[in-house]
C-alpha cells in the first residue's frame, strides 16, 4: 500500500476466477521448470592412472583381510568358532597381507621409476 489518506495497492494480484468451462475450483498451477541436475562427474578432476586404481583395489582387498580378520578374533573371543578355525582365518589374513605388502612395493618401485630385481 502506497500513500496514507488513500491507500493504493502497489502490485495488486487479480482474484483468480473460474470460467464457466473450468468444472475445478481451485486453479492449476503450472509446473515448475526444474533446475538441471549437477554433473555427476566433475570435468576439471584429473583421471586416476591405471597405477593408482590397481594401488585403491589393493588398499580395499587389505581393508577386506583386516575386517575378515577381526571377524574371526570376535568369533573366537565369544567362543562361537573352533581353535582350528581361528587360525585358519589368522593364516588366511596373513597370506593377504604378504599379498598386499608385495603389490604395494611394486606400486612404489612403479611410481619412483626403480626395479628390485
Amino acid at each position: 500500500m502506497v500513500g496514507t489518506d488513500h491507500p493504493v495497492p502497489v502490485n495488486p494480484t487479480p482474484p483468480l476466477t473460474i470460467s464457466a468451462g473450468d468444472k475445478s475450483p481451485h486453479p492449476v498451477a503450472a509446473p515448475v521448470p526444474q533446475v538441471p541436475a549437477v554433473a555427476e562427474h566433475d570435468s576439471g578432476r584429473e583421471q586416476e592412472s591405471p597405477s593408482e586404481a590397481a594401488r585403491g583395489k589393493t588398499e580395499q582387498a587389505r581393508a577386506e583381510a583386516e575386517q575378515k580378520r577381526a571377524r574371526v578374533e570376535d568369533l573366537y573371543q565369544r567362543h562361537l568358532i573352533s581353535e582350528e578355525a581361528y587360525k585358519k582365518g589368522l593364516a588366511e589374513y596373513e597370506r593377504a597381507m604378504a599379498k598386499y605388502k608385495d603389490q604395494i612395493e611394486k606400486y612404489r618401485n612403479t611410481a619412483s621409476g626403480t626395479t628390485n630385481e
